[in-house]
């Protein structure tokens, strides 16, 4: 029987490793069949240091440009995994995992406390545009949106927003919070313009404190306008509207103004089916 490809695990060998090397080649075929040996060893590490500290397994859904490499070093090494940029899925198919991202057949454990991070879309493209075009000492021609970014930060947005088989597309922006069922996976949700607050609420939760380390990672300094004419920001405002809306950001980009999925959601009932683009939203 023929073995069926995956679009997603070919984008990523290519745009992470380059698909022509061996590298490459070893990354496709561990992402292809969901083999990840440091993980399963980070799970082990962190189970065992978790049951000697009588504290939970920390699991980070890590999001992309949300300030994921900062987030990692409030942690103790041994106490805390990193999903890489993944997607809970049981069909690690193209249907229901998009180009960009990492289909993965993980299962949480009722120790595992899952989070993640996630920002204001405005700013969330402005930051995705700089680490596909580059800066500073990153580069990445491989990456399969570089080829639309070049031609400029207009239409690149453009060629998002026309798009559903990649990531991130005009569907909900943050399907990584939810498996493939719709459920939402995570018990605490952090905003970027607000990190050093939600990362210390979260961190009491769990018992561990929470020290402010210095950014060391950034896109350069910019201003919207720089990027945004009237027209594109309004589209853009109005297409991702339901993500502004549930995080809380208010029309001035960045600002909060409350939110109905922040910090702790564990008790929420919120869903989102991918394959519909359906986010349904239940307040008792």
């Amino acid at each position: 029987m023929a073995v069926k490809h995956y679009e997603w695990a070919r984008y990523h060998s290519l745009y992470s490793n380059g698909i022509g090397n061996s590298g490459g080649i070893l990354r496709y075929w561990a992402d292809r069949c969901d083999l990840h040996p440091r993980r399963w060893i980070a799970f082990a590490r962190a189970s065992l240091h978790a049951r000697l500290a009588g504290k939970r397994v920390v699991v980070f859904v890590h999001i992309p440009k949300t300030g994921g490499t900062y987030v990692k070093t409030c942690f103790p090494e041994n106490g805390f995994v990193t999903l890489g940029h993944a997607l809970l899925r049981e069909d690690l198919s193209d249907d229901f995992v998009p180009k960009g991202l990492v289909g993965t057949r993980y299962r949480p454990h009722p120790n595992h406390c899952l989070f993640a991070t996630v920002r204001d879309p405005v700013t969330f493209f402005r930051s995705y545009y700089h680490h596909v075009i580059g800066h500073g000492h990153y580069h990445n021609r491989d990456h399969y949106d570089f080829k639309a970014a070049s031609k400029g930060f207009d239409y690149l947005m453009r060629a998002i927003m026309d798009r559903d088989d990649a990531w991130p597309s005009r569907k909900f922006l943050y399907p990584q919070l939810f498996d493939q069922s719709g459920r939402l996976i995570v018990s605490w949700i952090n905003r970027i313009e607000m990190l050093d607050a939600d990362m210390a609420a979260f961190m009491e939760t769990l018992g561990y404190p929470y020290v402010p380390a210095e950014r060391k990672r950034s896109a350069p300094v910019s201003v919207l306008t720089d990027y945004y004419s009237d027209e594109l920001l309004q589209q853009v405002e109005s297409l991702y509207g339901r993500e502004r809306d549930l995080f809380g950001y208010a029309q001035d980009a960045g600002a909060r103004t409350g939110g109905l999925l922040v910090q702790d959601v564990s008790a929420s009932r919120c869903t989102y089916d991918y394959v519909r683009d359906q986010l349904s939203i239940r307040i008792d």
